[in-house]
């Protein structure tokens, strides 16, 4: 009894104490600037779910004042279940209402406001493989009423909201001699939805001006293939190559479109078609070596080049005109890389120090034009040389077999005062497992 009061007890005290949280990520992984993983990292991962030790169940929470990190495992037999959300637990939802009243003049106002961020993830594991289905809603609505004597003369609605669907597959090992490949592949939707309407009403309620502007309303179609190739030992040195490739490309009806409708009749005020397309080819190294029984020591080195191609509609009044003038095409090419190094100490069986250090090294960028209206084709190439780093640091104590704490926290590398050091982030995730 005493010993699940203290469990109960820890598990408050990191409800109310954590402050800054990472998506599916465990605090060692970022303690260690995302060289060594634990339970946490894997139970919502297609590739390496079946690696995390648990019999019955898998829990794990990251609870701040702002947002709230919550997972879930269990085994049914031959099927695993996993769950996750992410999210702006207290979601705002607000309403102002405002009077303006004089001898002759009677005006109320009521404003409503809607926001939040949420992530939903769900992975469906059997037979050794995975489906996983990825969520994402960021919602920031509001909208205003005014009227004059008890008769509404205004409207306005204004949305700016996103929405993402990702279907991944993944959970096959194949064994080609020494090493071990873990593929996946994600087909996902990304919508995007930025829209302004308005409306004036005459003292007749009859709408007199009405106008709708739907800016930067964007479908993206994202199609990834990935895999890791891993050899090596996980109790001495332990290597992971990861090899990535992703396509996003715009889809449907994409632009700004201005509607306006006087008296009855609709207008099509202006309308600006565009595409864009990315390629993006990411690649990894992450090692991890048992120097000795008390002692763990991880890198990681990251290479990325992203190539996109935009090019911006000609934007047309009314109707579209059966010939558009060719319009520039600008692509870009961007390569950045890091490196990190993280280490964890073990001083005895149940207590544990964490320590990483990354750095993100210059990057490089060229963007072609090419305009068909001047026949010209330009070409900036530039060296962006800022080098910056990251310390991080944390610990990780075992409670017992089934609960652990798992804390993290930056540190500015030139740090003024405590306060500092503590501003840089501080949290404390707890995972249970039975």
């Amino acid at each position: 009894m005493k010993k699940t009061f203290k469990i109960v007890a820890l598990l408050l005290l990191v409800l109310v104490t954590s402050t800054f949280v990472f998506a599916q990520s465990s605090n060692t992984f970022t303690a260690t600037a995302e060289t060594l993983r634990d339970d946490a990292d894997n139970f919502m991962d297609v590739r390496y779910y079946n690696d995390v030790d648990f019999s019955n169940f898998f829990a794990w929470t990251n609870i701040s004042l702002d947002e709230a990190n919550l997972g879930f495992a269990k085994k049914f037999d031959a099927l695993y279940l996993g769950a996750y959300y992410k999210g702006d637990l207290w979601s705002s939802s607000t309403t102002d209402k405002s009077d303006n009243t004089d001898a002759d003049i009677d005006t109320d106002s009521v404003k409503k406001t809607v926001s939040g961020y949420h992530y939903f993830d769900v992975l469906l594991g059997f037979s050794g493989m995975a489906l996983k289905l990825d969520t994402y809603f960021d919602i920031d609505n509001n909208s205003e009423e005014m009227t004059e004597k008890g008769d509404l003369m205004s409207e306005s609605k204004n949305n700016d909201s996103t929405y993402s669907f990702d279907l991944t597959w993944g959970g096959l090992s194949i064994s080609v001699e020494n090493v071990n490949l873990r593929p996946m592949a994600t087909l996902g939707l990304d919508i995007k939805d930025s829209t302004e309407y308005s409306c004036n009403y005459n003292a007749d309620g009859v709408k007199i001006l009405e106008t709708t502007n739907e800016a930067d309303n964007i479908n993206t179609l994202t199609i990834k293939l990935a895999s890791d190739i891993e050899w090596g030992s996980k109790d001495a040195f332990f290597s992971v190559a990861g090899l990535a490739y992703t396509l996003e490309t715009a889809i449907g009806a994409n632009g700004e479109i201005g509607k306006t409708t006087i008296s009855d009749t609709s207008y099509v005020g202006f309308r600006e078609d565009y595409k864009d397309v990315s390629n993006e080819f990411n690649s990894y190294y992450r090692f991890e070596y048992q120097a000795s029984d008390n002692l763990k020591l991880g890198a990681r080195v990251n290479a990325d080049i992203e190539f996109t191609k935009n090019s911006d509609g000609y934007t047309y009044q009314d109707e579209a005109p059966e010939e558009k003038p060719e319009v520039d095409v600008v692509s870009d090419t961007d390569i950045d890389s890091k490196i990190a190094f993280g280490m964890q100490y073990r001083f005895n069986p149940k207590f544990a120090m964490n320590l990483g250090l990354e750095s993100t090294l210059p990057s490089f960028t060229s963007t072609k034009t090419v305009s068909p209206a001047s026949k010209t084709t330009t070409v900036e190439s530039k060296w962006n040389d800022a080098f910056s780093s990251s310390l991080r640091t944390g610990f990780v104590w075992d409670i017992n077999e089934n609960c652990a704490l798992d804390a993290y926290m930056s540190i500015p590398l030139n740090p003024s005062i405590l306060m500092d050091i503590l501003g840089g982030g501080l949290s404390l995730g707890f995972k249970y497992k039975m």
